[in-house]
């Protein structure tokens, strides 16, 4: 008992516990981290399984082409050539609204009064 008030005393099984404490909180964060990024690359991976049908084989210059024996490109072939597949299909997003300066008031047109609205006054 004597090993353990001298630790009370000095802090340092506070600082332990506490030090504990955040790990524990830390692997438990970073555990669920590691779930969604697993399933963030399996969802990736079937996409790119799924698109490789779809798309036609685009090599680069110094690369062989595939062999013509392959019914499907490769996951890498086909990340390679997933932006032949975006333009393709449409976007689900709306068209870009125009921005910079707005026309401002038109020529000619004065910008009615202000407002009034009536004080407010505090009861004595």
């Amino acid at each position: 008992m004597g090993v353990i008030a001298a630790l009370l005393a000095s802090g340092a099984l506070l600082c332990l516990l506490v030090y504990a404490i955040f790990k524990i909180d830390l692997w438990i964060k970073r555990a669920r981290r590691l779930r969604h990024w697993t399933w963030l690359v399996l969802l990736a991976y079937t996409q790119l399984r799924l698109a490789r049908l779809a798309i036609e084989d685009r090599h680069l210059p110094w690369e062989r082409p595939q062999r013509p024996t392959r019914r499907a490109l490769t996951p890498a072939r086909v990340r390679q050539a997933f932006p032949q597949l975006l333009v393709t299909l449409d976007t689900p997003a709306d068209p870009p609204k125009p921005s910079g300066r707005s026309p401002g008031r038109p020529l000619g047109r004065r910008s009615g009064p202000a407002p009034r609205y009536p004080a407010i006054k505090k009861a004595a």
